[in-house]
Parts: structure tokens; sequence; C-alpha cells
């Protein structure tokens, strides 16, 4: 039997247009079981957060509308409470676990065709690639701060170096700090190429998610204009807009996070494109599966 090969070779120098193409050339391929296993796993947690963080701006226009409530940062901490922690720690839950089932999916591609792909060979490192995630996240996030407050050209310069620090981290097997340290030695030189590709990535991606959001924006603005209607600052959401609302920003939240996927597939093929381009590690890999006499 021969062994599997995917359709989509990984490891390849593309031109600009070329990274963007493949992009979407595997999104189109694996749109069904990749996405099927994202709102499998995320859309109920996604549903709940929504929810929660419904239930909390109703809470707070309530608060809002009662002048002495607002005054007092025991009505304001009172108003935030049980929901605000939930809605936060199922949020940190959400961007963990989402990157990782796109990266270990990624990762598995090269081995298993699509459409046997499933959830279970992603859970058994699941926790594992959340946390090495999370914890690239924390210090990137860190180092991008640190890079803003300095100067602003050292934080652009952070957030396009690290980036291929998620790839690295799943195509190498490194810890956080290796793989961020990786990125910015294989980035070395290909700094503007790499910014150029994220961007237009970055737009197509924003403008993707905006039309999932709009729904939801014309609900928060429609609420608004009944507030000024009623003569009020804040006016309290009636239990019918309350439950619209709360569809409405579940699915708004779950489209926009499922846009996620673009940026994610894209930055992987940029590192494969730049581990060829440095490394030549495709055309080793070639090398070394030729037959010997």
């Amino acid at each position: 039997m021969e062994a599997y090969q995917p359709k989509i070779k990984f490891f390849q120098q593309r031109s600009f247009g070329e990274k963007v193409n493949v992009t979407f050339d595997f999104l189109k391929e694996n749109f069904k079981p990749l996405f099927k296993t994202l709102i499998m796993v995320e859309g109920p947690l996604i549903l709940i957060a929504a929810v929660l963080n419904v239930i909390q701006q109703q809470n707070m226009m309530e608060m809002a509308s009662d002048i002495t409530q607002s005054q007092s940062p025991f009505g304001m901490m009172g108003a935030m409470g049980t929901t605000y922690t939930l809605a936060t720690a199922l949020s940190v839950i959400i961007m963990a676990t989402f990157p990782a089932i796109i990266f270990r999916y990624i990762f598995l591609y090269q081995t298993m065709p699509p459409s046997s792909i499933t959830f279970k060979d992603m859970l058994p490192t699941l926790f594992r690639d959340s946390g090495m995630l999370f914890g690239i996240i924390i210090l990137y996030c860190i180092a991008l701060v640190i890079g803003f407050f300095l100067f602003v050209i050292p934080g652009f310069y952070v957030m396009i170096g690290f980036s291929l620090a998620f790839p690295i981290l799943f195509f190498e097997d490194k810890n956080a700090f290796e793989s961020m340290s990786r990125s910015l030695t294989l980035i070395k030189g290909k700094w503007w190429s790499t910014f150029g590709f994220l961007l237009i990535i970055y737009f197509i991606q924003m403008a993707i998610a905006g039309l999932f959001m709009a729904p939801q924006i014309g609900v928060y603005f429609k609420q608004m204009f009944s507030s000024f209607d009623q003569e009020q600052v804040f006016a309290p959401m009636s239990n019918t807009d309350l439950l619209l609302t709360m569809g409405i920003t579940a699915i708004g939240t779950l489209g926009a996070y499922l846009t996620y996927t673009i940026g994610s597939v894209a930055v992987c093929f940029q590192y494969f494109n730049l581990r060829e381009k440095n490394e030549s590690f495709g055309l080793m890999q070639e090398i070394d599966s030729l037959p010997t006499e």
C-alpha cells in the first residue's frame, strides 16, 4: 500500500500570490472536516460565552440606569459578579483551544486524509497544545506591550517577528521560548515580505469577520436608538430583545472565530515557505525518501 500523499505540498517555496491561493485552497479542501470539528467543540463554549456576555451587558445597563447603584463600587462589583468571571474563563479556554485544534489539524493533514481526521485524533494532545499556545500568547502579548511602550517600531517588529512561533510549536515540537526564538531566526531577512503577506490576510479575515458581526452591531445600534426614544441613557432590553441578542451574538462570535482559520493557515504556509527557502527542508525530505541501492 502506497503511503498517503497530501494533495497540497507544505514545504515549498511560493510567491506572494501563490501563498494567498494555497491558503484558500487548503481551506476549500478541508472546509467540512475542519469546520465541523471547530463548531462541534467550540460552538457550545462560544454559545455559553455569548449568553453570559449579553446577560452581563444587561446587568450593566440596569446598573447604569440606577444612579445610586452605578456610583457605588459594590454595585459595580455586583453587576459584574459571577457572569463576568465565567465569561472571562470561557474566553480564555476558547482563545487557547481554538487555535490548538486548527494547528493540530494542519499537522495531522501531512499524514492523514482530511476525511479521516476527527477530534479524537486531536484530543490526546489538546491540553498540551492549548497550554503551550496559551503560554506563547502570554509571552507574545508581554513582548508586544513592551515593544510598543518603548517605541512603536520595535512593537511592530516583535508582532511580526514572533508570528511564526505558533506553527513552529507544532511542526518542530519546541517549547514556547524556543518557538519564539526560532521564529525570530527564521524570519530574519524576510520581515517585510512576511509583514506584507500577513497584512493582506488580516484585511481579508477582518472583512469576512465583519459580515458575521454586522447583525450584532445592528442589534446594538437598535438598542441604543431605543434608549434615546425612551429618553434614557441606558434602557434594559426586553426578554424578546434579550433572546434575539443572545442568538445573534452567538452566531456572530462563532463566525468571527471561524475566520481565524484563515490567518492560522496563512501563517503556516509562510512558515513552510521560509523553511524551504532558508533550509531546503522539503527538498532534503524528498532526497531522504529516495530508494537506495
